[in-house]
């Protein structure tokens, strides 16, 4: 596939004619209430349908107020710079109203390597200073990786990358003096958990890592997440703002359909494995109350023929105790002992017993048998 780089506004114009939009849209419709800020493809959505949150997230990771030009926030942006070195493409960047630069990477599944990081910043520089300006005015330039690891193992929110001064080659000192070049980095250690942390970046790093939007702390974005994992208009407006933007990148595309296809190879096995969960668990408890009713010795052939039917679990009990008052009548020996299998045999609490009992004791069933026995009598 062919991509195009207009010079306007660091997008990428794509020949899409091999890309199926309805078919990624609805890998996208499937992924997306399983969703985080942390998945690069919905990160990348969510700061273009509210930049004004992609600029409060952006001050919360720095600590540092970031005055961003909202109107400048990309997915995607691309920067071709004319001296055939490789290409770099942000998740999501923005200028500065004073012409800086910011961009915030997020990884959710691999850690984010440092030369990388340090070919991303060069990239930035070159792209803030044109020919003729003085180094003087450079702006500062901002890169926030959120890793889905802790980089430096310290079990700490996050940690700044800064240049500075060192005493030898293989000796930082003490107290190392950052140079103030302007160039400042952050990785948001997106696996921090400390339940004492009651901060706004604790709870923004939560927060990206949150598939439910109700388990979202920090409220605005409670309330954006909402919006659009619900059908409404800012769905539909994030669904139309897809259709031209992420899904016509074959990074994400593919990425849209790869991830899909895994989520329904995941639940349609998950399924599987619940139905042959119950399936065995069920053949386990009718084999087991079998084996109760021939030790018992009251075992007709209509007992077993229905053993051997598929009656849900969570009816068993109540037809096995039938079964039971069928062949014993009102004895409340047997029922009692039948009571107590059923409770052993599925696992159950005391109050399962009572309560099997007493159904058992109410039935119209037993009721019956009690009065035959009585008018034997």
């Amino acid at each position: 596939m062919e991509e195009k780089y207009n010079g306007s506004d660091d997008e990428l114009v794509l020949n899409a004619t091999d890309i199926d939009i309805e078919q990624s849209k609805r890998c996208l419709e499937k992924l997306l209430p399983t969703a985080r800020l942390i998945d690069d493809y919905y990160f990348s959505l969510y700061a273009q349908c509210y930049p004004e949150d992609f600029s409060m997230i952006v001050s919360t990771f720095l600590d540092k107020e970031i005055d961003i030009d909202i109107s400048t926030v990309k997915y995607q942006r691309s920067l071709n710079l004319p001296d055939n070195g490789k290409d770099v493409r942000f998740d999501v960047a923005a200028n500065t109203k004073d012409g800086g630069q910011v961009v915030l990477e997020v990884e959710s599944k691999k850690k984010f390597k440092e030369l990388r990081l340090r070919y991303y910043m060069s990239r930035m520089d070159s792209d803030l200073l044109s020919k003729g300006e003085k180094y003087n005015q450079l702006k500062d330039s901002y890169v926030i990786v959120v890793s889905p690891v802790d980089m430096r193992k310290l079990n700490q929110s996050r940690y700044f990358v800064r240049s500075c001064y060192v005493e030898s080659p293989t000796t930082i000192g003490e107290n190392p003096a950052i140079v103030d070049n302007g160039q400042i980095a952050v990785y948001i250690n997106a696996s921090y958990k400390n339940e004492k942390d009651c901060s706004k970046l604790a709870d923004l790093i939560h927060d990206f890592t949150c598939e439910n939007p109700e388990e979202i702390k920090t409220e605005v974005i409670k309330k954006h997440s909402k919006d659009l994992k619900s059908k409404g208009k800012e769905r539909d407006r994030m669904m139309e703002l897809a259709e031209n933007t992420v899904l016509r990148l074959p990074l994400y595309n593919g990425r849209l359909l790869t991830e899909a296809e895994k989520k329904e190879a995941i639940d349609e096995g998950i399924e599987q494995g619940i139905e042959q969960g119950v399936e065995q668990k069920n053949s386990q408890i009718k084999s087991t109350m079998y084996n109760y009713i021939k030790n018992q010795e009251f075992y007709p052939a209509y007992i077993v023929k229905r053993l051997d039917t598929d009656i849900p679990e969570s009816d068993f009990d109540v037809s096995f105790m039938s079964d039971v008052v069928s062949v014993h009548g009102a004895n409340a020996k047997m029922i009692n002992e039948a009571v107590l299998a059923v409770t052993k045999f599925k696992g159950e609490s005391t109050e399962f017993s009572v309560k099997l009992l007493n159904d058992t004791l109410k039935s119209e069933q037993y009721r019956e048998a009690f009065e035959n026995e009585q008018n034997k009598a």
